[in-house]
């Protein structure tokens, strides 16, 4: 603390006196001994005063000598230990030591006090307070009358005028692009002295001089601009800081598309490719191209949910909504017909169908047509528009060629002579044929003949190739001349209108 020595008192400034008087326990008629403290502002002496600033402990030298203070008979006193202190501070307490009559003997003392805080500044008197171990006997030491000292209390000296601005320091500034997920909570800035902070203009309160955390404030979509400043206690204003980042928390859209359209059914049968594209908002981080999903082709059978996703710069995915790919390229199967296989007329045959995918957009079963002869044909769908169709043919029931021609070929007939030709037609089911068309052709294939002689036709040669029918018999027949005919082996084939042709070899001798 400050200790002040100002020329401020003259010479003769006055003392200011305590007693302590020297007394005993006397009959009342005794004339007392007395000793009597008295306490002198030194500095006073000196031409100086002490002075000192609120707060402040200051240290006042004070001079005290024990004096004569009798009544009539010599004055004695014994040995006394003095406590003194200024202004009843008694935690600044010193004593002093007077030997036995030790009178008119000066002793300086430095006493120490503490200004109060808020005490006016000016003269402030203090009591010096002295307290004498010898309370009892005869010979007592006591302090008669009330001392003083006086300092003088001056005001604390005005403190510069604070001109410097404060620092405001960036931490951890935020940049880059973020979504809801990455954008981080908060951040943080440095003080060089106590200020007020502002965010955005809008205060956030005094801060001690270090580093500190705040909360970002709310984020817009888009860019967004944090600007702080600091204010101190004497107004002056830090340079403002800043910091900008892209907050981008919306999904980017994605969008699916197949390259061609669906048949009437919603079923495609050939490979279909679908393709992704995506658009981030107005105003957004923008689509990540690379992230898009790639084109998706679908090849298998079955019903296929194809979603596709992308991502934005700040790290937003999107996903497009589901596409629905019913694909079915396997045409159905037929059970209990076969493809090239050839029917009875009017034979019955029953058939069903299926399709494992998309199914059938056709009859599931049905007969064959076989009311007819010739090539036919049957066909079903399924709902993908694959298709499966099954050729047949429809023939009649041919029991091969009657008498007199043998079915192996050995019948031998005379040149020239006329050769009956016949057979007979059933349908599946036995009955016999009357509508068909036959015809005949002939070709030598062979010079040589042998076999079995047949017997000679006497029937009327047939005019043209045409087979007829004979009620009668239930056959068709030929009568074949063989006039103008060299012998050898001739092929016979028999041509019907169910598309067949039936061979058989005779001979001609």
């Amino acid at each position: 603390m400050k200790k002040s020595y100002i020329n401020i008192l003259t010479k003769k400034a006055l003392y200011t006196t305590a007693a302590i008087a020297i007394s005993g326990i006397l009959p009342a008629t005794s004339v007392l001994a007395h000793g009597e403290l008295v306490a002198n502002e030194f500095v006073a002496q000196e031409n100086t005063v002490i002075s000192g600033k609120p707060g402040e402990t200051i240290t006042v030298p004070v001079q005290i000598e024990l004096v004569p203070d009798g009544g009539g008979k010599e004055p004695a006193t014994d040995a006394a230990t003095v406590t003194v202190n200024l202004g009843g501070q008694t935690q600044h307490n010193k004593t002093l030591e007077f030997a036995a009559s030790e009178f008119n003997t000066p002793k300086i003392i430095d006493l120490k006090y503490t200004i109060p805080e808020g005490t006016t500044p000016g003269p402030l008197s203090l009591e010096v307070i002295m307290t004498s171990n010898v309370t009892t006997g005869n010979n007592q030491v006591w302090n008669k009358d009330r001392d003083y000292v006086t300092i003088q209390v001056v005001a604390d000296s005005p403190a510069p005028a604070d001109t410097t601005a404060p620092i405001l320091t960036l931490v951890n500034s935020i940049n880059g692009i973020f979504n809801a997920a990455s954008l981080p909570a908060g951040f943080e800035f440095s003080l060089d002295e106590s200020s007020e902070v502002f965010v955005n203009g809008e205060s956030k309160g005094f801060f001690d001089v270090g580093t500190h955390s705040l909360a970002l404030p709310t984020p817009i979509q888009g860019l967004n601009t944090v600007t702080l400043f600091a204010v101190d206690a004497a107004k002056n204003k830090s340079e403002e800081v800043s910091f900008s980042y892209m907050y981008d928390s919306i999904e980017p859209v994605v969008t699916g598309a197949p390259d061609s359209s669906p048949n009437e059914n919603g079923w495609y049968n050939k490979d279909v490719t679908v393709t992704f594209t995506a658009e981030d908002e107005e105003g957004g981080s923008g689509v990540d191209e690379s992230s898009v999903s790639a084109p998706v082709t679908v090849t298998e059978d079955g019903t296929h949910e194809i979603i596709g996703t992308a991502k934005d710069y700040a790290g937003n995915t999107g996903s497009s909504d589901p596409i629905t790919i019913k694909f079915d390229k396997t045409a159905p199967v037929f059970e209990g017909i076969e493809n090239g296989r050839a029917y009875k007329l009017n034979q019955v045959v029953n058939w069903t169908a299926s399709d494992a995918t998309s199914g059938l957009a056709s009859e599931e079963s049905g007969t064959l047509d076989t009311s007819t002869v010739g090539e036919k044909s049957i066909t079903v769908k399924d709902q993908a528009g694959n298709e499966i169709e099954i050729h047949y043919t429809v023939e009649y029931d041919f029991g091969g060629v009657l008498q007199p021609i043998n079915q192996n070929g050995t019948s031998i007939f005379k040149a020239g002579s006329t050769v009956p030709v016949k057979f007979q037609l059933k349908d599946a089911n036995g009955a016999f044929v009357t509508d068909a068309i036959a015809s005949i052709y002939y070709q030598k294939i062979s010079t040589d003949a042998s076999g079995v002689e047949e017997a000679i036709s006497t029937s009327a040669a047939t005019t043209g190739n045409f087979f007829r029918y004979d009620l009668n018999d239930n056959q068709y027949i030929f009568n074949l001349s063989t006039k103008g005919l060299t012998s050898g082996t001739y092929q016979l084939s028999i041509t019907l209108n169910d598309g067949q042709t039936y061979n058989v070899q005779i001979g001609l001798k």
